[in-house]
Order: structure tokens, then C-alpha cells, then sequence
């Protein structure tokens, strides 16, 4: 039926290589002359393994959907998303260019939440965070929310923070869709000046 199995003879798949043991084992490789990329698991016995795509040395990869750009993983642990990272000098870990237009959709990053109720509070979260006794926590965040239910535009930006001993953050700053800045539960229209 035209599949092939290699180290296997019972395959459902068109190309299936299949190894039952071995950790960090590198199970699938395309080669050059001094480089190559490799497909490789932890441990190919274990019931959750994880799988790694990576290269033999200190090369990038890149996804190029369209034969474009769109992702590269630096060797050195950098991500650029939307640009291309060989001419963008940056040191930060993650850039992602794109546009600046401050349109309904045109953004250069995206935060969404999965709720679509249409809900008042609704609304993607950015969480920043440190080490607490060597355990990642979230510190303080951002977020933007609907402040009106239904199809409503209306957003809120709301700024959080935490307290020890207490499990959630709480919603210090708002600034309402209309200009309005609340902290802590007191309003005050700005009128276009700085607090």
C-alpha cells in the first residue's frame, strides 16, 4: 500500500521510524557536510516523552512558510517573530516585529483570553513575575478588559499586583475606556494630564 516502516514491519503511516528504547536518542536527521538537523527524544520508552527539534551545532532554525520567514530560534536562545534576526540588532529574548496601527486588529502582539461571552472582565493577561524561593511566581500584571457586556468595545486597563500570603492578584489602577483613572476604587477624570 506504499508505506515503509524502517525498524518496523507494522506501520499506519506513509514514512514510519520506530526505535522502542533509548534516552536522548536521536531519532530522525538530515546531514550536511558539518551540520544537521535532528529530530530527538528524551527517553522513547516513556508513556509522556519530549521531543526535541534541534541542531548538531550553533545553527538557527527557521520556519518559512510560503518559502518566508516568519520564525527563527537563534542558537543563542533569541526568538524573532515576524523579523528576520540575522539584520535586527536586539538583545532581548523574544522580538516580534509587525505592524504599529492602532486599528482593531493591526497590532504588532496580540493578547487574547479563550472567553467569548461576550462577558464584562473578559480580556487578555499579561503576567510578569520572579523566583520566590525557587518557584516561578506571577508578581503583578496587565491586563485589558471589556468594561460593557455584549458587542461593546468598550476597554478597560486594569494593573495588578500581589500581596504575600494572598493567592491572587489584585486590581490596583484602572484606566476606563472614557479617561476615567480608578486606584483603588477612587475615581478621578485626568482630563488629559498626568497623575
Amino acid at each position: 500500500d506504499g508505506k515503509v516502516g524502517i525498524g518496523t514491519n507494522n506501520t499506519n503511516y506513509l514514512l514510519d521510524v520506530y526505535k522502542s528504547t533509548g534516552t536522548n536518542q536521536d531519532v530522525f536527521a538530515v546531514r550536511g557536510q558539518t551540520s544537521a538537523f535532528l529530530v530527538q527524544c528524551s527517553d522513547l520508552s516513556a508513556a509522556n516523552p519530549t521531543w526535541n527539534l534541534r541542531s548538531f551545532a550553533a545553527e538557527d532554525i527557521t520556519l518559512k512558510p510560503g518559502n518566508s520567514e516568519s520564525v527563527r530560534f537563534k542558537a543563542n536562545g533569541q526568538v524573532g517573530i515576524g523579523t528576520d534576526l540575522t539584520a535586527t540588532q536586539t538583545d532581548a529574548i523574544l522580538t516580534a516585529e509587525g505592524s504599529a496601527a492602532l486599528t482593531n486588529l493591526d497590532q504588532t502582539l496580540m493578547v487574547l483570553d479563550s472567553n467569548t461571552n461576550d462577558a464584562v472582565g473578559n480580556g487578555g493577561f499579561i503576567g510578569l513575575g520572579g523566583f520566590v524561593s525557587n518557584v516561578p511566581r506571577t508578581l503583578a500584571g496587565i491586563r485589558g478588559l471589556k468594561s460593557s457586556t455584549g458587542s461593546s468595545f468598550n476597554g478597560d486597563l486594569a494593573f495588578y499586583t500581589r500581596q504575600h500570603a494572598v493567592s491572587d492578584l489584585e486590581e490596583k489602577v484602572r484606566i476606563t475606556s472614557d479617561g476615567q483613572v480608578n486606584i483603588n476604587a477612587a475615581s478621578e477624570s485626568l482630563g488629559g494630564k498626568v497623575l
